[in-house]
């Protein structure tokens, strides 16, 4: 997917709000029978996931902003080749920018520790509500104006499950366990 910054005008006082877009691609059908779930079952996951996270206010997890018309669909399958997400607006980047690029990272090592407490908190909400990301990793971590963090992207997320099995997420960052399914 790729996430754009746009803006959102609000019904009740007309005001404008900068939201991030995120765009998601609808593969060609040749490339969902490679997948065992399709994209349309994901994204509809993801968006009651964050609806649901929405729900336990936790300000470490990027906010999902609903449009109001309640339940997800894609409404033709055969002309939507795009879904959309919108959410919170993250405007100092992510996390991977501030440790791999090291003049603009944080010089303050009390700074980190409260930040790693935070995103630890937005984990632990997750978690306390049986919610597992799978794909925590810097990019995915978001940091807003106050350069408080947002848990970002529940695409490969699971729920109310008591195992989750399985490759997903990004290579790089997956635990050995699991890559080699131990």
């Amino acid at each position: 997917s790729i996430v754009y910054k746009a803006k959102k005008k609000n019904d009740c006082n007309n005001q404008e709000q900068i939201v991030a877009a995120k765009i998601i691609k609808i593969l060609s059908e040749k490339k969902i029978k490679l997948m065992k779930i399709s994209l349309d079952e994901l994204f509809i996951k993801e968006v009651n996931i964050l609806k649901a996270i929405k729900e336990y206010n936790c300000p470490y997890i990027a906010n999902y902003i609903d449009d109001g018309k309640g339940e997800v669909k894609r409404p033709n399958k055969e002309t939507t080749i795009h879904n959309y997400l919108i959410l919170d607006y993250a405007k100092n980047g992510c996390l991977y920018d501030y440790v791999y690029y090291p003049d603009e990272g944080f010089k303050e090592q009390e700074y980190a520790k409260l930040l790693f407490y935070r995103i630890l908190l937005g984990i632990k909400t997750c978690h306390d509500n049986k919610i597992c990301n799978r794909d925590i990793k810097l990019e995915n971590i978001l940091l807003d104006a106050n350069f408080n963090p947002k848990i970002c992207d529940f695409g490969f997320a699971e729920i109310n499950k008591n195992e989750v099995m399985g490759k997903m997420g990004t290579l790089q960052y997956m635990a050995p366990e699991v890559y080699l399914k131990r």
